[in-house]
């Protein structure tokens, strides 16, 4: 099954070389989650992302657990700072 994935910030170097700006399509398991994608991609676990699927905030304990299903659409970003 097919999902975008876009990431904030200089996330994007974890995406596939194929890759338009900050953007990719990729082709997952069926049952896959949010942090098999993350995982997959090389994205360091001891990140703090924001993770959002289908413009919901997913909580980090939820990642390992949520099923994406085709088209879904995944966001990944840096954590929030401020001053």
């Amino acid at each position: 099954m097919k999902i975008t994935v876009k990431t904030g910030g200089l996330l994007y170097e974890y995406l596939p070389p194929d890759r338009t700006a900050n953007r990719a399509t990729l082709d997952i398991a069926e049952g896959a989650t949010p942090h098999q994608v993350m995982q997959d991609l090389g994205f360091p676990a001891d990140g703090s992302y924001l993770v959002i699927v289908n413009g919901e905030l997913i909580a980090p304990e939820k990642r390992p657990e949520l099923r994406l299903a085709d088209g879904d659409q995944l966001s990944i970003n840096p954590p929030l700072k401020g001053g």
